[in-house]
């Protein structure tokens, strides 16, 4: 998995990195900004994390997790630095290549600490039930601290089922974990912790309860549900209809594991407002990653496979706050050029980013309007036809057979509204919704006696 980091005032990016080389904003290679980890033969299953040395300003670390197979199925940790304050400020990679740790699972992420300074770098063993915490400081890196919570992550298990995503929730209270499982049924492959980010302590594991192979995982904005993608789906008798649900939301703000599981519901099987209905599901999903307008993106899935969109395609949640199919999920394709496409995996971010965000207003979209009951005694009802996603404000104008606006304006009216008709005679009246110049909706209604 690729990183990448923005200017904290102006959003200017910054650099970027694939875990093996890293590119300055003017998308050129950063002086030494080649081999920051040794090369990998599994590429694709490594991940990167760009994290700020704690307040040293201007400097920033490279953490790679890397899987090498002459080692066997194990990963390591390196770490570059980066001095953003060399070169007229399109930076330098000072430092590269430093091993920090090995026998590593493929999970990586990092938390800020309380101080308001400092981070904590979180990864796993390979063949236990280790966490490894350290620090993260103007001063450097400090040792890892190990800490047996949770399951033991399978030795036998090889490398392509051993690897999984973690993710903690913006607030940096919670963190969750995934293991691609050998079955199903096994709820120690979705987990859940509580995270003290004044000490970088874990505690409160929590298995939670799934219906297939767990390995995508975000947190909403408002810390409140945890979104989980699934590689595949088996027919769990807790579960029904999950042929292809590849998302399930969790309300992780009750205390209670059972409360928690009682929560789960796939978003796409059932789901009338989804976009794309054969097989009335969604298919195998891969990463999911919070972004800045506030919604959540998925890695390529199922659906990506298909047609001549092959790879343009992700799945997004635009409004992960919300409950149930309100989150409003769709299938959606993405214009990236002809020889562009995206792949099963998101960058990796600090969650933190993206802590308490309202999602942007979704793009505008044209609207169908249905007026009734047409003909009328006395008033029609106005409504938007597609019920799945937030009902558009719009201004509404009467109009007359000669041309005269009758009564006010009727300014902001959004959703379903009734129109009185009563007072006025007999005839063809125009109602003229404005959608705020974006679109002009005219529907002709008959008013008798």
């Amino acid at each position: 998995m690729a990183a990448t980091i923005s200017d904290a005032v102006t959003g200017e990016l910054l650099f970027y990195t694939d875990g093996w080389n890293a590119w300055n904003r003017n998308h050129q290679l950063m002086p030494n900004g080649q081999e920051l980890s040794p090369n990998t033969d599994n590429f694709i299953y490594h991940q990167s994390l760009i994290v700020p040395a704690g307040d040293r300003d201007n400097f920033f670390y490279i953490f790679t997790i890397n899987h090498d197979s002459s080692r066997g199925f194990t990963y390591s940790l390196f770490a570059s630095l980066v001095n953003m304050n060399l070169h007229g400020g399109l930076g330098d990679i000072v430092a590269k290549q430093e091993l920090l740790l090995q026998d590593l699972s493929s999970r990586l992420t990092a938390v800020p600490h309380t101080n308001g300074n400092d981070f904590w770098l979180i990864t796993h063993s390979r063949t236990s039930d280790i966490f490894f915490v350290a620090s993260v400081s103007r001063e450097g890196i400090s040792e890892f601290q190990p800490q047996s919570i949770g399951p033991d992550f399978p030795a036998t298990r090889p490398t392509i089922l051993n690897h999984g995503t973690m993710k903690p929730s913006p607030d940096g209270k919670m963190l969750a974990c995934t293991i691609n499982p050998d079955t199903y049924t096994t709820e120690d492959n979705l987990q859940l912790y509580d995270f003290d980010a004044s000490n970088g302590l874990l505690s409160n594991y929590r298995p939670l309860a799934h219906p297939g192979a767990p390995f995508g995982l975000s947190f909403s904005p408002d810390n409140s549900k945890l979104y989980v993608s699934f590689i595949s789906i088996n027919e769990d008798p807790r579960f029904s209809e999950e042929a292809y649900n590849a998302i399930y939301q969790y309300e992780v703000n009750n205390p209670a594991v059972a409360a928690i599981n009682a929560s789960a519901i796939g978003l796409i099987a059932n789901n009338t407002c989804f976009n794309y209905q054969a097989g009335n599901g969604g298919g195998p999903s891969f990463t999911l990653q919070l972004a800045p307008d506030g919604r959540i993106y998925s890695g390529t899935n199922w659906l990506a496979l298909q047609g001549e969109d092959s790879q343009r395609q992700l799945l997004v949640i635009h409004h992960p706050n919300r409950k149930e199919f309100d989150v409003q999920i769709e299938k959606k394709t993405f214009a990236l050029g002809q020889e562009a496409y995206l792949g099963p995996y998101t960058p990796l971010f600090l969650e933190s980013y993206f802590n308490n965000l309202e999602p942007l207003p979704r793009e505008f979209e044209p609207v169908s309007v249905i007026a009734y009951p047409n003909p009328t005694t006395t008033a029609v009802r106005i409504s938007q036809e597609n019920n799945c996603r937030d009902n558009e404000v719009y201004d509404l104008r009467i109009i007359n057979s000669t041309g005269q606006l009758v009564g006010r304006v009727q300014k902001g009216v959004t959703g379903a509204t009734e129109v009185n008709l009563s007072m006025y005679p007999a005839g063809l009246y125009l109602l003229v919704l404005d959608f705020g110049g974006r679109q002009q909706v005219v529907k002709k209604v008959v008013k008798v006696n």
